[in-house]
């Protein structure tokens, strides 16, 4: 009974009829236990001259049809409509490292202009793991900062065994504009790919001396959230005491605070931040001799 179930599938994928096609994908997608036809005319379905017959193709395929990655593959490619390419994305994410015949197909997924599709083909590249790595390493070097992104989201996905990348986000996140999303997103996976949460610190030290206000600020609000493991960065804070923007001085002076007995040696000029005509930055100096001198009893 089932083989004739399965026969009578295949003849209905042949149906000139879009709309018997239709149906019949369809069909296999709403039934229980599945009628899975010839995995041949599933592929075939990936080049029909509708769309949603394409689609409705992917999603089965989807489902867990056995051998289907170089089918898969070939919906990426950018003649599919979005829905069939973030379709055939989303299933060789769900088949993980076996999936690695992909890579190549999916990086140009990450040069495309559709946000959801770059996010999705980057989770892929990111479940498929290991095998993605050379070319996700590649991609860094791009000068588009959404490929750039796209890569560096999927390193921090596969984490410690993108070890490798790890220099390669380093000079990523150096050329990036200090404190974009794209520098954000390069320091998150440098975090992921070595384990260490400090492996961001000389990026932060450099936007305190490159960056504007925006970008100090951000990476000293980095450096608080640190600071029990950054005790080596409390002096390159010192010059954002003096800064031109009350907001700096302001966040420096908290920051400070967070290092505690490590930030002995900014008290003489926290002292005279606490003069400061800026009623927050005064009020955040003083904060900041009180929790540090707290820190140190014997002074």
């Amino acid at each position: 009974m089932q083989e004739e179930k399965m026969h009578q599938v295949n003849r209905q994928l042949e149906d000139p009829r879009d709309f018997i096609r239709l149906g019949t994908l369809a069909g296999i997608l709403a039934s229980q236990p599945r009628t899975l036809p010839d995995l041949q005319l599933l592929v075939r379905c990936l080049e029909d001259p509708n769309a949603d017959v394409r689609r409705l193709a992917v999603e089965v395929l989807a489902m867990g049809v056995p051998d289907t990655v170089d089918a898969l593959t070939l919906a990426l490619s950018d003649v599919q409509p979005y829905p069939v390419r973030i379709g055939a994305s989303m299933a060789l994410a769900r088949t993980g490292p076996s999936a690695s015949s992909a890579v190549e197909a999916l990086g140009r997924c990450l040069h495309d202009g559709e946000k959801t599709l770059r996010w999705h083909a980057s989770f892929a590249l990111g479940k498929i793991g290991e095998p993605a790595v050379p070319s996700l390493r590649a991609c860094l070097s791009e000068t588009e900062p959404a490929v750039v992104t796209a890569a560096a989201n999927s390193l921090e996905w596969i984490g410690r065994k993108a070890k490798d990348a790890a220099q390669d986000l380093v000079q990523a996140a150096e050329k990036a504009p200090p404190a974009s999303n794209l520098q954000q997103a390069c320091l998150a996976a440098l975090v992921s790919v070595t384990g260490d949460t400090a492996a961001g610190v000389p990026v932060f030290l450099k936007n305190l001396q490159e960056g504007d206000e925006n970008a100090k600020i951000a990476s000293l609000q980095e450096l608080e959230e640190i600071a029990p493991i950054a005790a080596d960065s409390v002096p390159y804070l010192f010059p954002c005491l003096q800064d031109a923007s009350g907001k700096v001085r302001m966040t420096a002076a908290k920051t400070l605070a967070a290092f505690g007995s490590h930030a002995s040696t900014a008290l003489s000029l926290l002292e005279q931040l606490a003069q400061d005509p800026d009623e927050a930055v005064s009020k955040a100096a003083h904060s900041a001799i009180e929790r540090i001198s707290a820190a140190n009893p014997g002074d």
